[in-house]
This record gives structure tokens, C-alpha cells and sequence, in this order.
């Protein structure tokens, strides 16, 4: 990635975290097409302007445009790599979709304990059948579910 890519676009400074950059140019290669960086880092004033969460301020985040089939095979890559953050801006014009990542660390959920280890246990079972399933019924239900995420997630994103 080339340096005017990653910076501040208020002030010019660029504070990417160099793990976060190797994960993501690592995504790259393996994926074999351009990162389109729409938005690395943001110093606070920027971040602040242009209505952000300060998740780039931290330098572990990037909104790359992508849409289409592309940005499917980014945002399973992604979560196979642990990304902690991927948001989803892929309606309108297709110059103007992007996916959000980042690997910041997240509050643990809210709710009692007792709840906390039932969805644990929802999880580690639905996880086992997921294992049982032919690798094309997984392949099917995957894309299903990005379909769903993404529909939820497209008004949330982009307003």
C-alpha cells in the first residue's frame, strides 16, 4: 500500500498499525485484487467530521470499495481471519459501496453470566452440525447469510 492510500486526509498523518497492514496486504495477495482504500487513517478532528466511532483513529481500520462477488469473497476472508469489525455499504451506485474492517477488541455482550454461557452453548452445538453439513450446503448457506447481513446491515451503514 503506498502511503497517500493510508493517511489522514485532513492532516496528512498516518499512524496504520503495521500488524493490521500485514493481515490486510496478506488479504490482498491471497484474494488477488486491489484494495481500494477509501478510508485508512483518521486523526481525531477528521474522525470527528465526518461523523466516525474513532475506530480509525486506532489505526487497526480501513474501508475498502469493493462490490459485487468481490466484496463476498472479502468479507469471508475476512471473518476466517478474525476481523473483529466488518461493516457493509453495498447498495447504491456501485462506485460507492464499501466494506468496513478492523480487529479492534469488542465489549464482551451484555447479560447475566447464565445467559452468556447459554449462548456459548447455542453456539459450540450449532457449530458441530455446521461441521456435519456437505462443504456445498455450507457454501449455499454462507452466501444466504452474507445476503441477510448484508440487507440488514445496508441502511445502518450508509445513512
Amino acid at each position: 500500500f503506498e502511503f497517500d492510500e493510508l493517511k489522514c486526509r485532513c492532516c496528512g498523518t498516518m499512524k496504520m498499525d503495521d500488524r493490521f497492514m500485514r493481515v490486510i496486504d496478506v488479504m490482498r495477495n491471497d484474494l488477488d485484487f486491489p484494495f481500494i482504500i477509501n478510508s485508512a487513517y483518521r486523526c481525531p478532528e477528521w474522525d470527528f467530521q465526518v461523523g466516525g466511532h474513532n475506530v480509525h483513529t486506532t489505526g487497526r481500520a480501513l474501508d475498502i470499495s469493493i462490490a459485487l462477488d468481490k466484496a463476498f469473497e472479502l468479507v469471508r476472508y475476512a471473518l476466517d481471519v478474525g476481523m473483529t469489525g466488518i461493516g457493509l455499504c453495498q447498495h447504491g451506485p456501485h462506485n460507492q459501496r464499501f466494506i468496513h474492517l478492523d480487529d479492534l477488541e469488542r465489549e464482551p455482550s451484555q447479560g447475566s453470566g447464565p445467559m452468556r454461557d447459554k449462548i456459548k452453548a447455542i453456539k459450540t452445538k450449532a457449530l458441530a452440525e455446521w461441521k456435519k453439513l456437505p462443504g456445498a450446503a455450507r457454501l449455499f448457506l454462507t452466501v444466504m447469510l452474507v445476503i441477510i447481513v448484508i440487507s440488514l446491515l445496508q441502511s445502518v451503514m450508509c445513512e
